[in-house]
Formats: C-alpha cells, structure tokens, sequence
C-alpha cells in the first residue's frame, strides 16, 4: 500500500510517500505526480521517511519525475531514507543523479 501526504514549504512541494513504492503503487504515483506538475508545482522533496520498500517500478517513477521536473527548470531532492530503502538509492546510484539529504529540513534548506 503507498500513503502520499503533502505540504508547501518555501516554494517546495514536500510529498511524503510512505509503504510501498513498487510495480502495484507506482502507477497511482505516476498519477498524483502529473497532477502535482498539472498544478504548477516544479520543485519537490519526497519525504521518504516512512518509506518501507523500494523497487526498481519505483526508481523509475522517482527518476521520471525528476526528469519530467527538470525539463520544467524544477528539481527533485530526496530526503530521509532509511534501511534498505537507502540502501537500494545508493546502489542504484540515485544518490549521484540527485540531491540526497537527512531530512526535509535539510533539503529545504539547501534550497
């Protein structure tokens, strides 16, 4: 099951995603993430704190998004990911492609 949430913070979309972002989920976040830009939204922080599993079906989502908001002269940063979710972002080498921090604060911050 995937949770989304958001929030405005100093011109930044804060989406939270919590659960699972896989092959099942990653269509209804494709769908909530063409809203969000339909909306004029262009620079993100997904909140990946409560993220508890990561697929590849889900790497590829976060990495359209993030080239779909580039394209738009926006960003995506990630923030608070844990355990082997971390751990899939940095094998994958998301970590190289964009900006990871410790916390949503952190991102929004380095804005």
């Amino acid at each position: 099951m995937l949770e989304l949430g958001t929030e405005q913070r100093q011109g930044w979309l804060v989406v939270g995603v919590g659960g699972r972002l896989d092959t099942a989920t990653a269509p209804a976040f494709d769908e909530k993430r063409t809203a969000w830009m339909g909306e004029g939204h262009r620079r993100y922080v997904l909140d990946l704190s409560k993220l508890d599993y990561l697929s590849s079906a889900g790497l590829r989502s976060i990495i359209s998004m993030a080239k779909q908001a580039g394209s738009d002269g926006g960003q995506v940063s990630l923030a608070g990911a844990q355990g082997l979710v971390k751990d899939v972002i940095d094998l994958s080498g998301f970590n190289v492609l964009l900006s990871t921090f410790d916390s949503v604060d952190d991102a929004v911050a380095a804005a």
